[in-house]
C-alpha cells in the first residue's frame, strides 16, 4: 500500500488490518525525499525483524487531522516535522541537541499521556537516515555489510528507554569506485542498477556521505558535443586497444550506460549523499577523448609535449594555453551537471601523472597555471562550491615545496586538498606537504591499485597516521580511493568505524567486526582466527616506492612478462632479501589460521559472510606464501650461481611455488566472485532503463580478457591463475632448472624467449572461450571446501619448513 493510499485510509476512518502493529509512523508533509525514504526504510526494517507490517502516513498537520491511535514514530527534526515541534513547544523534549544542517542525529523515546513516540530527528534527511539504521542496529542488532544485512528476529523492538545523539568526526566519509573491469565483485562498471543500489543503500547505513564515480564518462560526450557519435554497439569501441586496459568497448550500450548513470546518481541525491563534479583538465586513460571528436575538429588544441605514459592522442589532455580547451573542458563540466549531476562539491586532478616542457620549472609553471584556470572558470559559474584537489599527482610528480608554493595560491574557504596518499609505507604525506594544521584536506587510503585484490594494510601504520588527522581541525574527511572495490571487507568497516568516530585500535576494531558479522557461537572463534590472520595480511601494504614495491606489485602474476625474479641484480637481490625478511616470518601462523578454517568449516560453510570471509583469508595466505617462496628460491638461486649452496632446495621450492598456485585456483574455485565467465553472464542480469535495452556487445568477452589479463591488472581471476599463471609459472621453472642442469652461473637475466612463450600463453587463453574455462560442476575442480583448506595449509606448512630468517 503506497503512502497516499494509507493517508487516504486514515483520513476516512477506515480500521487498519488487524495483522499491522498498533504503531504508525508519520513522515514530515515536505522536506528532503530523503525524509520519506527513512520513513519507508523504518517500515521494511521493522517487518523484517518483527513480520509486523507498520502503517507509513504523511502528516499534513493540520487542525483537523486526528492523530492515530497506537504509539508513533516521527521522522525528522523539529524543521521539518510539525509533531516534532509540538513535543518540543510541550516540554517533552527541551531540545534535540543537534546542529542543523549536519550529519548529526538524535534518537529518543517519549511517553506522552496516551501514547509512546519514538523520534528520529537528524540535522538533513540524509542523517535521518542514519538515525533509521541506527536505531535498529542498536535496539535490534542488524547490522550492515556491502555483501548483505545481518537481521535477528524479534517479537518487538523496545524504544521506551532510548536516548542517543551522535555526531560525525570528519564531515566528509566515503569511497571512490574506478574504472578497471574484470570481475563483478570488484569493478563497478559491472554493476548494474540494481547492484548500485543495494551499494548506496550500504553507504547510507554505513554513515558515509560521500562517493565517486571514477567509471569513465559514458555519454558525456555525445551529450556535450552532439556531432561526437556513439561507439557501435555490435563490436570493439574504434578507441579500443588490444589487450590492454585501454580497450574501453561498453558491455553495454553506451547510450544505456549514460541512462544508468542518471539513474544511480538521482538515487544517491534522493538519499542525500555528495557526489564530486568534475571539472578542468579531465581527460585521461578512463575519461579519454573520443578520436571522432578530433575528427570533427581537426584544429582542435591537443597538448603534445606532455610526457607520461599515457602516448594516445586520445588520452592527452588540451592546450591549456587555448581559450577553446577551456571552453570544452568546462561544456563537459556543465553538460554533467545538466544531465546527471548537481553542483554542490567539484573535484579536479588537475594535470596529473603527466610533465610537461623542457624543464623542471617550465612544468611547474604549466601545472601551477592550470590550477589557476581550474579555479577561475569555476568561481565564474559557481563562487562558493568546495573545489576538491586529488593529491594523487603531488606523491610522484611534485617535489615537496612545490606542493607548499601552489598552498599558498589556493583559497582555504573554498579549497580542499584530498590527500589519498595518507596511508603510504614511504613518507608521510600530509604532514611533509605542509597540511596539518594549515590548510584543509580531507585523509585518504589508497590501499590498492587494481590487482591487490586480497586483504592487507598496515593497521598500525594506519593509526599512526588517523591520530594525527583527527588532532588536526583542518583535517575534514576521511576516504578509501582504492582502484577495486569490496576486496577487503574488514577495512570497509573499519573506515566506517574510524570516519565517523576516530580513532579504533586494532583489537577492538577485530571484536567488532565480528560480533557484528558473524552468529553468536562463531564469533569468538572468528576472532582467534582474525588476530592470527591479520599478523600475516599486514605484511602487505600499500607503497609507492621501495622495496615493499616488490609485494604491492604483484610480481607473481606476471612472472614472464615482467624481471622481478628472473634479472637478479644485486639492487633487486637486496630488495627482495629485505622484503623475504619482512613477510616471510608472519607465515608461522599460518598453517594455524588454515586449519581453523578448515575445521569450521563443517559447520560454517553455507554462511555466507563466513564462506566468503573464509576465501579471502586462504587466498591472502596463499598470495604470501606463492611471493614468499619465489623469494626464497630466488636468494638460493643467486647463492648456488656463486657456489654458496647446491640446488636442492631450488627444485624443492619450484614444486611447493606451482602446487601453492595450483591451490590458488582450487580456492578460487569455490566461488563465483573470482569467475570472468560468470561475471560476464551477470551482466545478462540488467533491466530496461527508459526504454534502453542493456544488450551486451558481442565483443564483450575480449574486452574483458583485455581489460583482465593485462601486465596492470592481473589478479585473482579464476581463469587467469588456472589457464594463465600457472602455465607461465612451469615455463619460468623450466627454464630456472634447465639453467641448473647446464650449470650456467652466468648472472641470472631475463632470457629473450620469455617474450615469445608469454605470447603463446596469453594468445591460447584469448583464443580459448570463458566458457570453457570456467570452474563449475563438469570442471575438474571438484574439490571439497575442506580438502582445499588442508592442501593450503599442509603446503604452506613445507614452505614454513624450508624458509629461514
Amino acid at each position: 500500500m503506497n503512502t497516499n493510499v494509507l493517508l487516504i485510509t486514515f483520513l476516512l476512518g477506515i480500521a487498519p488490518s488487524p495483522l499491522e502493529s498498533a504503531i504508525t509512523v508519520l513522515t514530515p508533509p515536505d522536506g528532503e525525499k530523503a525524509y520519506q525514504i527513512a520513513a519507508q526504510e523504518f517500515a521494511n526494517f521493522w517487518q523484517k525483524v518483527t513480520d509486523q507490517p507498520l502503517k507509513v502516513l504523511v502528516w499534513q498537520g493540520k487542525k483537523e487531522d486526528r492523530l492515530p491511535e497506537g504509539d508513533l514514530v516521527l521522522i525528522g527534526s523539529d524543521a521539518v516535522h510539525p509533531l516534532v515541534h509540538r513535543l518540543i513547544l510541550d516540554g517533552a523534549i527541551e531540545s534535540l541537541g543537534i546542529a542543523y544542517g549536519t550529519d548529526a542525529y538524535r534518537i529518543v523515546g517519549v511517553r506522552g499521556q496516551d501514547r509512546r513516540y519514538l523520534v528520529l530527528a537528524g540535522g538533513s534527511g540524509r542523517s535521518t537516515l542514519y538515525a533509521v539504521y541506527d536505531f535498529f542496529r542498536r535496539q535490534a542488532g542488524v547490522e550492515y555489510f556491502w555483501d548483505g544485512d545481518v537481521i535477528p528476529k524479534k517479537p518487538t523492538i523496545p524504544f521506551d528507554q532510548i536516548d542517543i545523539t551522535e555526531k560525525p568526526h570528519f564531515s566528509y566519509r566515503g569511497l571512490r569506485y574506478f574504472a578497471h573491469r574484470g570481475l563483478h565483485r570488484f569493478q563497478a562498471e559491472h554493476w548494474d542498477l540494481e547492484d548500485w543500489k543495494r551499494e548506496i543503500d550500504w553507504l547510507v547505513k554505513k554513515r558515509f556521505n560521500l562517493f565517486m564515480l571514477r567509471i569513465g564518462m559514458d555519454d558525456l560526450f555525445q551529450r556535450a558535443f552532439p556531432d561526437t557519435p556513439y561507439p557501435p554497439t555490435d563490436g570493439k569501441d574504434p578507441d579500443g586497444v588490444d589487450r590492454s586496459y585501454d580497450d574501453r568497448t561498453s558491455f553495454w550500450p553506451l547510450r544505456y550506460r549514460g541512462q544508468l548513470r542518471k539513474a544511480v546518481l538521482q538515487y544517491a541525491f534522493d538519499r542525500g549523499l555528495f557526489h564530486p563534479e568534475d571539472t578542468g583538465t579531465m581527460t585521461h586513460w578512463y575519461s579519454h577523448t573520443p578520436s571522432a571528436f578530433l575528427r570533427n575538429r581537426p584544429d582542435f588544441p591537443v597538448t603534445r609535449d606532455q610526457k607520461s605514459g599515457y602516448s594516445l592522442l586520445t588520452h592527452q589532455v588540451w592546450d591549456i594555453e587555448d581559450p577553446r580547451a577551456w571552453e570544452a573542458y568546462w561544456q563537459l563540466t556543465a553538460t554533467h551537471i545538466r544531465e546527471f549531476g548537481s553542483p554542490r562539491l567539484f573535484h579536479t586532478i588537475g594535470l596529473a601523472e603527466r610533465t610537461f616542457g623542457a624543464t623542471q620549472r617550465e612544468n611547474l609553471q604549466r601545472k601551477l597555471y592550470a590550477y589557476r584556470k581550474i579555479q577561475q572558470i569555476l568561481r565564474q559559474h559557481y563562487p562558493d562550491a568546495p573545489l576538491i584537489l586529488a593529491g594523487w599527482d603531488f606523491i610522484s610528480w611534485w617535489k615537496d615545496e612545490e606542493v607548499h608554493r601552489l598552498l599558498a595560491e589556493l583559497d582555504p574557504t573554498k579549497t580542499i586538498v584530498f590527500d589519498y596518499t595518507a596511508d603510504t609505507a614511504d613518507k608521510v604525506t600530509f604532514r611533509d606537504w605542509q597540511l596539518l594544521g594549515r590548510f584543509p584536506w580531507m585523509f585518504g587510503i589508497f590501499h590498492s591499485y587494481a590487482r591487490n585484490s586480497d586483504i592487507h594494510g598496515d593497521y598500525e601504520i594506519l593509526a599512526e597516521r588517523l591520530r594525527m588527522a583527527a588532532a588536526d581541525e583542518k583535517c575534514l574527511g576521511m576516504a578509501v580511493w582504492s582502484e577495486i572495490s569490496h576486496s577487503d571487507t574488514f577495512l570497509l568497516e573499519y573506515l566506517a568505524a574510524n570516519s565517523w568516530r576516530p580513532v579504533e585500535e586494532l583489537p577492538q576494531a577485530t571484536a567488532r567486526y565480528c560480533r557484528n558479522r558473524y552468529p553468536a557461537q562463531l564469533a569468538e572463534p572468528m576472532q582467534a582466527v582474525w588476530k592470527d590472520f591479520l599478523r600475516i595480511s599486514q605484511t602487505v601494504h600499500w607503497s609507492h616506492t621501495g622495496h615493499r614495491w616488490i609485494s604491492i606489485g604483484e610480481p607473481q602474476f606476471r612472472i614472464l612478462e615482467g624481471s622481478t625474479f628472473s634479472t637478479l641484480s644485486p639492487a633487486r637481490l637486496e630488495a627482495i632479501r629485505k622484503e623475504y625478511e619482512r613477510i616471510g616470518p608472519a607465515l608461522e601462523s599460518a598453517p594455524v589460521v588454515l586449519e581453523r578454517l578448515a575445521d569450521l568449516s563443517g559447520q560454517w560453510q553455507e554462511n555466507p559472510f563466513w564462506r566468503r570471509d573464509a576465501l579471502d583469508m586462504g587466498r591472502t595466505i596463499a598470495n604470501r606464501a606463492i611471493l614468499v617462496s619465489l623469494m626464497k628460491a630466488a636468494l638460493e638461486m643467486e647463492a648456488w650461481r656463486q657456489g654458496k649452496a647446491g640446488p636442492e632446495r631450488i627444485g624443492q621450492l619450484a614444486e611447493l611455488n606451482k602446487g601453492l598456485m595450483a591451490a590458488l585456483a582450487d580456492l578460487l574455485a569455490q566461488s563465483e566472485d573470482f569467475s570472468m565467465y560468470r561475471s560476464l553472464e551477470r551482466l545478462r542480469r540488467a533491466q530496461p532503463l527508459d526504454g534502453i535495452q542493456p544488450t551486451i556487445n558481442p565483443h564483450r568477452e575480449q574486452t574483458l580478457k583485455s581489460n583482465a589479463e593485462n601486465d596492470y591488472c592481473r589478479s585473482h581471476h579464476y581463469e587467469l591463475v588456472r589457464h594463465v599463471y600457472q602455465a607461465e609459472l612451469d615455463a619460468y621453472w623450466a627454464w630456472v632448472l634447465g639453467r641448473i642442469r647446464s650449470g650456467d652461473k652466468s648472472p641470472w637475466q631475463r632470457p629473450k624467449e620469455f617474450t615469445a612463450q608469454a605470447k603463446a600463453i596469453e594468445d591460447r587463453f584469448y583464443q580459448t572461450p570463458l566458457a570453457q574455462m570456467a570452474s563449475g560442476p563438469a570442471s575438474p575442480d571438484g574439490k571439497t571446501f575442506v580438502e582445499v583448506f588442508r592442501r593450503l595449509r599442509n603446503l604452506v606448512s613445507e614452505v614454513w619448513q624450508k624458509v629461514t630468517f
